[in-house]
Order: structure tokens, then C-alpha cells, then sequence
């Protein structure tokens, strides 16, 4: 009851923001991690890359939030695909640079 009580209480504004399940604070973290790689220091590539993997570690650590704390199962599995990820990078760099230095 006091859910519904509350529920009738709020503006439109609050009602939207939990609808998505958001804070003010974090509605304007999500505004500016959206206009971010738009504004001229951070638009270059190296910085677009460092933004796009801090989101990936930030969607990894969500996913192993949930489940180590919400399911009380600890889940390695998140880890074991960025670090197979991370090994194929890294080996498919290292051919690309032999294949180039043995051609010259």
C-alpha cells in the first residue's frame, strides 16, 4: 500500500526516472557518457578507445555484481572470455607484426 501511496506522490519526472531505474545523478552520468565522445578533447581515437573499454569493464562488472551478490553464485566465466579475448588479440598482433617484417 504505501508502494501505491508513494507511487501517486511522485511528479512525472520521478515517475519516468524510476521507470528506467535511475537516480538524477545517474541520469546525468548516463547524458554525459553519451555527449562525451563528442566534446573535442575526448573525440580522439585514442580516447574513444579508452572509453569504450572502460564500458565494457563496467558492463563485466554489473554481470558478476549480479552474480555474486544477487544469485550468490561467483561466476569466472566473465573473465575467462576477456582474458581468451585478450590472448587472441594479442597473438593475432604479434603474426600481423611478423607477417609485415618478414615481407620487407
Amino acid at each position: 500500500m504505501d508502494t501505491i501511496k508513494n507511487e501517486l506522490q511522485m511528479n512525472a519526472f520521478d515517475r519516468v526516472l524510476d521507470k528506467l531505474c535511475l537516480t538524477p545523478i545517474g541520469l546525468a552520468g548516463l547524458i554525459l557518457l553519451l555527449v562525451l565522445p563528442f566534446i573535442p578533447p575526448f573525440n580522439q581515437e585514442y580516447m574513444l578507445r579508452w572509453l569504450i573499454y572502460c564500458g565494457f569493464v563496467a558492463a563485466m562488472s554489473v554481470g558478476f555484481d549480479f552474480t555474486a551478490g544477487f544469485i550468490n553464485i561467483v561466476n569466472f566465466g566473465y573473465m575467462a572470455v576477456a582474458g581468451t579475448g585478450g590472448y587472441t588479440s594479442g597473438s593475432l598482433w604479434w603474426w600481423e607484426a611478423f607477417l609485415q617484417q618478414s615481407s620487407v
